[in-house]
């Protein structure tokens, strides 16, 4: 192969670069090193690309092992449970411009079994075939499962992919972010925090892994210098421990499912106490609810989750109420029967017993049972007086379901 003068130059200019990165490697592993190395790998011509960087692609560490882990959550509830992929990643920092990725775990469900991948990179160099391992596995999945990924694992792996010129199967695929869907109900489950580790703690998970993603890297530091099997099984461990994590969590969702448009449940029983002040709904979900938990919104909803049912109590008024008419030019008022009726009707009323309406006097009086009245019901409004800010509704039976998930989703 004749070597032309600018390649000479090149080849030149990438030897003196590899002693610089060498050097950076030492001093500065987490991050010097991995950005030097992908401006080489981007700035070498692609025919050349494999020559020279083919011997660096072969330390990449893939482990597989299975589980026998029980779901305790549904997963048809988000996708197909066979097309549903759990990923983290293990970085030395919160940029993909400025730190390296040293390890992509996933697992997945198949008959019943857990299983579990991890590809682990033994030098900050090896992130092209980690990459390319963990995208090329995602083709069998259209879900990725994650615990914060939306902010962080995959617009990470979106930016590493951009510095080396990868494509990301991350456009075709549903994201669902744990974390996300977790956080809208912290008040609710009593949490303090919305990390994982909180989370496992409300449930009652323990687990060996005592560190950070944080703390880990300078153990990652320390490893590519000394290659212990110590420090590896260190960072194998948390990458392993979040991940099982993930699917021992889920039960989480089946307390927050209830508040989403997915909700699935029936009215075993209703009831109200002795005063007539709640009225109480019994729902079975279907799901179990592992941590009995009660919260009361600022209306004055509470929900009540223990075993495997949820008890919603909603305030009830009893009594009289107006339905106010919304074209009251066309009705006329009879203030001997204090109610408005329509003119077409009012017309065989005598007229000094009958006058015309105003918006404050067309309205129509019912005693009842009333429910507070909740955003997206289409259920007729009553209320004490004209203008009045608090709402209600007349409570049906047939309406009961559709207006218990609509106040659900208000919490």
């Amino acid at each position: 192969m004749c070597v032309t003068a600018p390649y000479r130059s090149l080849l030149l200019l990438r030897k003196r670069l590899y002693l610089f990165w060498g050097v950076c490697l030492f001093l500065f592993p987490a991050t010097a090193s991995s950005a030097l190395y992908r401006v080489l790998y981007r700035g070498t011509p692609s025919d050349l690309r494999i020559s020279s960087f083919s011997a660096i692609l072969q330390f990449m560490i893939t482990i597989e092992k299975t589980f026998d882990l029980q779901l305790n959550y549904d997963l048809s509830r988000i996708g197909d449970p066979e097309r549903i992929l759990f990923f983290d990643i293990e970085t030395t920092g919160l940029t993909a411009y400025g730190s390296a990725l040293y390890l992509i775990g996933a697992v997945h469900f198949r008959d019943g079994v857990c299983l579990f991948r991890q590809w682990f990179s033994e030098s900050l160099s090896q992130e092209i075939p980690v990459l390319n391992a963990f995208f090329d596995y995602c083709k069998d999945f259209d879900t990725l499962l994650h615990f914060n990924g939306d902010t962080f694992d995959i617009r990470y792996l979106e930016g590493l992919a951009e510095q080396y010129g990868l494509a990301t199967p991350f456009s075709r695929m549903q994201s669902v972010d744990i974390l996300k869907l977790v956080r809208k109900r912290k008040k609710i489950l009593g949490l303090t925090s919305c990390r994982q580790k909180s989370i496992e703690k409300f449930l009652g998970i323990d687990r060996e892994d005592v560190f950070s993603g944080g703390e880990l890297i300078p153990v990652y530091d320390e490893f590519q210098k000394t290659g212990s099997e110590k420090l590896l099984k260190l960072l194998l461990l948390h990458n392993e421990e979040d991940l099982l994590g993930m699917p021992e969590i889920l039960p989480v969702l089946n307390y927050v499912d209830c508040f989403m448009e997915r909700a699935d449940f029936t009215v075993k029983e209703v009831f109200r106490n002795r005063s007539g002040s709640k009225f109480y709904a019994v729902l079975d979900t279907g799901a179990a609810f592992p941590v009995p938990c009660e919260y009361t919104n600022s209306d004055g909803f509470t929900v009540h989750f223990e075993k495997d049912e949820l008890i919603v109590t909603v305030p009830l008024f009893i009594g009289e109420l107006k339905y106010f008419y919304p074209n009251y030019h066309e009705y006329y008022y009879l203030p001997a029967e204090d109610r408005a009726i329509h003119k077409k009707v009012a017309q065989f009323v005598e007229p000094d017993h009958r006058e015309n309406c105003k918006p404050e006097n067309c309205y129509q009086k019912l005693d009842s049972f009333f429910l507070p009245a909740v955003k997206g019901t289409d259920f007729p409004i009553f209320v004490s007086e004209y203008k009045s800010r608090t709402h209600y509704v007349r409570y049906q039976k047939n309406m009961l379901e559709d207006y218990i998930k609509k106040a659900l989703a208000q919490f």
